[in-house]
């Protein structure tokens, strides 16, 4: 259908105007377009022309500057048997790194991510690496590292906390011990928040061990239980005000497919607090809050997996109102209980700007 012509952004070249964006030849081509479609003249090339005019037009948009430099990790997909299960079931699977995207700009300050080049931090190929995040000073990078040969003979191998210096490059292992420690996010008081097996538990269902919310000086000194929990918890991030959003999984006296909520605390310790979710059709996690909105971004995770649609959570609207969900993946429907979603499906988003 080539009818959709007139979507050409027109608001988005109105507001890149606005920030000082040169959009007259964007402007030129929307015209162009819309004579081609007034004339019944459109076809498959004029369509894709449009939607290549589109792409280039978005990623000029000033607020997607910190893309130029992107983080993360390369490992194989986990795929659990249960979202508590990845470090007992998984596909564990050596292979991977820590990595950075570099995307170049073109001649109009526009990013040209089909041109950029991937440069290696830290080789994690005699194991697997997650959740690498960055410090704010932009000067030390901190992981989840799991070893393939473990590290005392007749152990398993677990996962264990690591930083690495972007000056020098000097890894130190933060965390160690028959305990699986994961899930990092720094705080702006000095320290990390990740999550832990040290609070010796097991999930009600089945029988991994459960892991919930700790803290840390970032040397790996001082760890304080933050979480009291009795069940598996995921993903903490830090909202603008300092508290720390993560999930919480209330498999108590509930069904598995809408357990599994999204809390607040401070990072001492006090005041835990519900956001969203309790007795809500879905199950939420990696949960970021959008800046400058009343948003939190998050995936629509299920029993069975950690994969699912994206969605935004609209906080004005209380924390079981389910007018506050908005799936913006909507070729991607959520799951339940043990429905797989390892294909065709989404995890772990992160705001880049208030619209995108």
């Amino acid at each position: 259908d080539h009818r959709d012509l007139h979507s050409f952004p027109t608001r988005r070249s109105s507001d890149l105007e606005k920030h000082g964006v040169d959009v007259g030849e964007d402007r030129s081509l929307l015209a162009q377009f819309q004579a081609i479609e007034d004339s019944d003249s459109a076809n498959d090339d004029t369509y894709l022309a449009a939607r290549w005019a589109k792409r280039r037009l978005f990623f000029r948009d000033p607020s997607l500057a910190p893309l130029e430099n992107v983080l993360f990790a390369k490992r194989h997909p986990f795929l659990e048997s249960h979202n508590y299960s990845e470090h007992l079931d998984g596909c564990l699977e050596p292979g991977g790194g820590i990595f950075v995207l570099h995307v170049p700009r073109d001649a109009h300050g526009g990013l040209l991510p089909d041109d950029a080049q991937i440069e290696q931090l830290y080789d994690g190929s005699a194991g697997i690496v997650r959740e690498p995040v960055l410090d704010y000073e932009a000067q030390t990078i901190y992981f989840a590292y799991r070893p393939e040969k473990p590290e005392v003979q007749g152990w398993d191998s677990y996962w264990h906390m690591y930083s690495l210096s972007l000056n020098g490059g000097e890894v130190r292992q933060l965390t160690e011990g028959p305990y699986h420690d994961f899930d990092p996010t720094v705080l702006p008081d000095g320290g990390l928040a990740f999550m832990t097996t040290r609070c010796a538990l097991r999930f009600l269902c089945w029988r991994p061990q459960a892991y919930v919310l700790y803290r840390m000086d970032r040397d790996g000194k001082n760890m304080q239980r933050l979480s009291f929990a009795n069940l598996s918890e995921w993903k903490p991030s830090v909202m603008c005000d300092g508290l720390i959003l993560w999930t919480r999984s209330e498999y108590l006296d509930k069904g598995a497919d809408f357990s599994h909520t999204l809390w607040t605390i401070r990072p001492d310790g006090t005041h835990p607090a519900l956001v969203y979710g309790t007795n809500t059709p879905n199950s939420y996690s990696q949960a970021q809050e959008i800046p400058g909105t009343n948003e939190i971004l998050c995936t629509l995770m299920s029993h069975g997996s950690h994969q699912g649609p994206i969605a935004l959570i609209d906080r004005s609207k209380g924390p079981f109102d389910t007018d506050a969900i908005t799936n913006i993946t909507p070729d991607t429907h959520p799951y339940y209980q043990m429905d797989r979603s390892y294909f065709d499906t989404f995890r772990d988003p992160y705001p880049i700007s208030s619209d995108c």
